[in-house]
């Protein structure tokens, strides 16, 4: 049996993205991030510091601060359930109406 030598070829190293750089903030920088976040979108802000969205949500999370903005819709006020009784021939009738339903409570003497 014959053997082949087949030429190994050298591993080629991985290539890596260049790490992001540090940030280092200044006081009015930290003061201005508390002021206006959650009423800034974070990209915005991302980008007047100079770092990337994620950076800048963990020195949020750093300093403690929330994002004050509301999420999802808005919760609106309902109005209240509209209740009527009536007396029947067979006992008393209650109805009581909402937005989506109506619900008719009798009682029997």
């Amino acid at each position: 049996m014959t053997q082949v030598n087949i030429p190994q070829t050298p591993q080629q190293e991985i290539q890596r993205p260049p790490r992001a750089k540090r940030h280092t903030w200044s006081p009015a920088e930290e003061l201005e991030l508390a002021e206006l976040y959650g009423t800034v979108p974070a990209a915005n802000l991302a980008s007047r510091y100079g770092v990337s969205d994620q950076q800048l949500r963990d020195k949020a999370s750093h300093m403690g601060i929330t994002n004050r903005g509301f999420r999802g819709r808005p919760r609106t006020t309902r109005p209240e359930p509209e209740t009527v009784e009536q007396t029947t021939t067979f006992g008393t009738q209650t109805v009581t109406t909402t937005e989506t339903a109506r619900i008719i409570t009798h009682v029997m003497r």
